[in-house]
């Protein structure tokens, strides 16, 4: 049969076959919610605990994930309050009531990624960054093939930084942060699953 594509589907492309034994893993910032943890942990920082804020520039003097860990510890983020994508959590639901085994990939901290986990009810398992690796680009391939084995596993992703984990992974479903990101990920896999990404939020400078 003819190949189609995204556009002739409308918000988001259906692979004609799902397999439920591999797992589904799933980005956070800008994927399953339309903002970014880290500029929201940053805000309430600033705004709850101004003191420990402006150590920021000093504790990422020491890496990326020192400075989500430190600001982790001391920020609150309500996960009840986040901006969901609505159509992905729909998406997650399907595929959890079909027994999928759906897993929470994601940049952020631990803390702040498990308390999204455990507010959602859908997670079987997070995998996310602490204050020794921060799970981004090849260092989030490179776990998720050591926990899953090469393409043993469906990647949910919106960004650039998923390049690697898409290619790497059986089927790529991307969000549509931007108007590039679909060229970007053609160029290094077919996706399944195109969604709508309208009505994102901040991307973060050093996700």
């Amino acid at each position: 049969p003819m190949r189609r594509t995204p556009d002739d589907l409308g918000p988001w492309l259906m692979a004609t076959t799902t397999d439920s034994s591999i797992p589904l893993c799933v980005d956070l910032d800008g994927t399953l919610i339309a903002t970014d943890l880290l500029w929201e942990s940053i805000f309430g920082l600033i705004r709850t605990r101004p003191l420990d804020a402006a150590l920021m520039p000093l504790w990422l003097l020491k890496g990326r994930s020192i400075l989500k860990s430190r600001i982790a510890e001391r920020a609150v983020v309500d996960a009840r309050l986040l901006p969901y994508r609505i159509e992905v959590l729909e998406h997650l639901r399907n595929e959890k009531d079909q027994g999928r085994r759906l897993v929470l990939a994601t940049a952020a901290d631990r803390r702040l990624a498990e308390a999204v986990a455990e507010h959602l009810d859908l997670f079987d398992e997070v995998l996310a960054s602490d204050d020794q690796r921060n799970l981004k680009g090849e260092n989030k391939r490179a776990a998720l093939e050591e926990r899953f084995g090469p393409a043993g596993f469906d990647y949910l992703g919106d960004s650039t930084a998923d390049l690697p984990i898409w290619k790497a992974a059986n089927q790529a479903l991307i969000v549509r942060s931007n108007p590039g990101i679909e060229r970007r990920a053609a160029a290094v896999c077919s996706p399944s699953h195109v969604f709508d990404g309208a009505g994102g939020g901040a991307r973060s400078l050093v996700k």
